[in-house]
């Protein structure tokens, strides 16, 4: 169905506004030269535009999730992180590295199974790892006593 805009055009022939009519009539009603004289407002009748109909947009609805949906979803997803992660501990690379190859599959970055196990050939085995935490270097040691002490002669209560 069209729909019908009624539109007054006398607004925009200079006597629509009544601030724009007391101006002129403050003025006498003269306007200044080389402007066309202002037409009263009655004498300027309402246009009726129609409007061409329409066709209105289809209605795009999101689509409805439904809890079984969800839990489908949900066991896809826990089972591919399954088999991702029995894949990296199933390499003869990850023995000795488990803890390595815990930190790279809770990683944020996401790597894939074939990915991690590329690079585990290159990683120190977890023993090596957790000798060199134990027993720091002297640089490293005498690092740690000077960062001790400077704690310790601080004024502040910790």
């Amino acid at each position: 169905m069209p729909y019908q805009i009624e539109e007054d055009l006398s607004r925009f022939d200079g006597t629509g506004s009544s601030r724009l009519a007391a101006f002129y009539a403050r003025k006498g009603g003269k306007l200044s030269a080389g402007t066309a004289s202002p037409r009263p407002a009655a004498a300027t009748p309402a246009r009726r535009v129609s409007a061409p109909a329409q066709a209105s947009p289809p209605i795009v609805r999101a689509p409805q999730v439904t809890k079984a949906d969800l839990d489908r979803a949900v066991a896809t997803a826990v089972a591919q992180e399954r088999a991702r992660a029995a894949t990296v501990f199933a390499s003869d690379k990850s023995r000795g590295r488990e803890r390595v190859c815990a930190t790279l599959l809770s990683s944020p970055h996401g790597f894939s199974a074939q990915a991690i196990v590329k690079e585990l050939g290159s990683l120190p085995l977890d023993r090596d790892v957790a000798a060199k935490c134990a027993q720091p270097s002297a640089e490293a040691r005498a690092e740690i006593d000077a960062r001790w002490a400077k704690a310790y002669a601080s004024p502040r209560i910790i």
